[in-house]
């Protein structure tokens, strides 16, 4: 039995990291308009008119909220607008540490080259303060962040991306278990 176990759950397959996957696939804004659509056809097809109305209305304005009400982009705008470019760095630091999110492991190993996505800044200015702070420790923290391909983490290809600009990777701690 624990062979088993150890086999389908490795030591750091987390359950909470599951749970929040599964619950995105359920919660994730379009998943959840078509469940509403969904429900408020069974409801129309069983002749309960109200509540087939009230989940097609809830359907509408959810999509309204998310999909055509730029709501992201401006709450994003309200919160950059106040703190983006307001840090002044002190003069010497201890350490540095890098959160990953930044890249894209699974193109990276098939496609042999960084991947970046749409968090790439996170990366680009840790190369810059890397520069900038020489005497400083660096940590890395980056695992999988998907549910069966784990072998490739982010921390291997944020390796590949300082190789790529020379930044000494042996100075970098690469912590890849978290998720």
């Amino acid at each position: 039995h624990n062979k088993i176990n150890a086999i389908l759950l490795p030591e750091y397959f987390n359950m909470t990291f599951l749970l929040s996957k599964i619950l995105w696939i359920l919660f994730a804004p379009f998943n959840l308009i078509l469940l509403l659509i969904i429900l408020a056809s069974i409801f129309s097809f069983l002749n309960f008119i109200l509540f087939s109305r009230i989940f097609y209305l809830t359907a509408i304005l959810f999509f309204l909220i998310s999909g055509v009400i730029p709501s992201g982009a401006f709450l994003m705008y309200q919160l950059e607008r106040d703190y983006y470019n307001q840090v002044s760095l002190p003069g010497t630091i201890d350490g540095i540490l890098i959160l990953s999110g930044a890249t894209k492991p699974y193109l990276t190993k098939v496609h042999n080259q960084i991947s970046i996505n749409s968090n790439g800044e996170r990366l680009i200015e840790s190369a810059v303060l890397i520069k900038k702070y020489p005497k400083a420790k660096v940590i890395f923290s980056g695992g999988s962040g998907t549910i069966l391909d784990y072998e490739f983490t982010h921390s291997e290809a944020a390796k590949i991306f300082y190789q790529n600009l020379e930044i000494d990777s042996n100075r970098i701690n690469f912590e890849n278990k978290s998720r």
